[in-house]
């Protein structure tokens, strides 16, 4: 590592940006608790979220995965739980969430500040895109087709920790009894700790977490499926962080 650079700390002493590294730079534009984030999620934007301290049992078994409006590049985000006993439906849930950008990608009126550009006179860092004193630190890593994904027949491997939030906007979608009558869920289950899910069935399919007939969490109503299938891995990056 270089004897000189420039870095930098948020108030928590955490280490934001290290020129030394030749780092990207990413920075939290929001931080709250709400059904989905006050700004449009950019494709290359990450939002991650966990449950609401106390309220793990009230999310078990269910399965959290985002839902967009908008266009691809202008999407405006919820959070969502396929909790309906045959994935039939989906309602928006209260999440914690923070929101990261790139440090090019965050904009500000603000004349003064200090800029670093790479070698190809891209932005490294921009000090006028820190808003907030909090950044964040990546806890877990899982590559792409890396993860091992829940099933009825595979108990999958769990993720990491619930304590942890976890990035959902970049590999998890929902279509739940589509016009064609498909359903297709790829996103985040809790069930004592998070776990990956990929499952797609055809009309007429579906299971349940609660009451009717028997499900695969030991109830829940089940119907009469003409096609089911469980996807085995994750093609997306799984990713979660902690607030420092």
């Amino acid at each position: 590592m270089s004897e000189y650079g420039l870095t930098v700390y948020n108030d928590n002493g955490g280490l934001m940006f290290d020129s030394s590294r030749k780092m990207n730079s990413y920075i939290i534009t929001e931080i709250g608790t709400g059904t989905g984030p006050s700004a449009t999620v950019a494709s290359d934007d990450f939002l991650f979220v966990k449950i609401p301290s106390g309220q793990a049992s009230s999310f078990a078994n269910t399965v959290i995965f985002m839902g967009f409006t908008g266009l691809f590049y202008g999407r405006v985000g919820t959070f969502n739980n396929s909790g309906d006993s045959s994935f039939a439906n989906a309602t928006t849930v209260t999440l914690d969430y923070f929101v990261v950008k790139h440090s090019s990608k965050v904009s500000s009126t603000d004349d003064y500040g200090l800029t670093v550009y790479n070698e190809d006179n891209t932005i490294q860092f921009d000090s006028r895109s820190i808003k907030l004193g909090q950044h964040f630190l990546i806890t877990e890593y899982h590559e792409p087709r890396s993860v091992d994904a829940w099933s009825t027949t595979n108990g999958g491997i769990s993720l990491g920790s619930n304590s942890d939030y976890w990035e959902i906007s970049n590999w998890t979608s929902g279509t739940l009894s589509s016009f064609e009558g498909d359903t297709s869920l790829v996103g985040l289950l809790f069930s004592g700790a998070p776990y990956a899910i990929n499952y797609f069935s055809t009309a007429g399919s579906g299971f349940g977490f609660g009451g009717g007939n028997e499900g695969p969490f030991g109830g829940g109503g089940s119907t009469t499926t003409s096609s089911e299938t469980w996807g085995d891995s994750i093609t997306g990056m799984i990713l979660s962080a902690e607030l420092i």
